[in-house]
């Protein structure tokens, strides 16, 4: 796992695996699992301003209604620019794939983009 800032983070591919690394008065934890999808720039100042992400495990609030797992990218939205993020690795990703039952047995049709990231296929082609 590798922590990254922003400006770090958005440069990543679409597919990368990451939670959100947040810390507060009850500490640090990580929050989701999503799928980052494409970055979003500022046409005018030719800087990343946003990202989609698809939630592929969401994270959750007491009283929060059940969120849709439809795979469909929603954009992250918070502009939080000092948010951090916590990225996982190949060997990261295939260990949380060896937990979930069923998955042992498929061969990921995954390959690492050598950016340290393990990114998954982008829905879009």
């Amino acid at each position: 796992m590798k922590i990254m800032g922003f400006d770090e983070f958005v440069k990543m591919p679409s597919g990368t695996i990451f939670s959100y690394l947040i810390d507060d008065r009850n500490g640090r934890r990580l929050d989701g699992l999503c799928r980052k999808d494409d970055t979003i720039f500022d046409a005018e100042e030719g800087w990343a301003r946003d990202f989609f992400e698809i939630e592929l495990v969401p994270s959750f609030e007491f009283g929060q209604s059940i969120p849709n797992l439809d795979g469909v990218p929603s954009r992250w939205g918070a502009l939080d620019y000092d948010q951090r993020f916590v990225v996982y690795e190949e060997a990261d990703v295939k260990k949380l794939r060896s937990l979930i039952p069923g998955t042992r047995r498929r061969k990921p049709a995954l390959t690492n983009s050598g950016s340290g990231a393990f990114p998954l296929p982008s829905p879009h082609g």
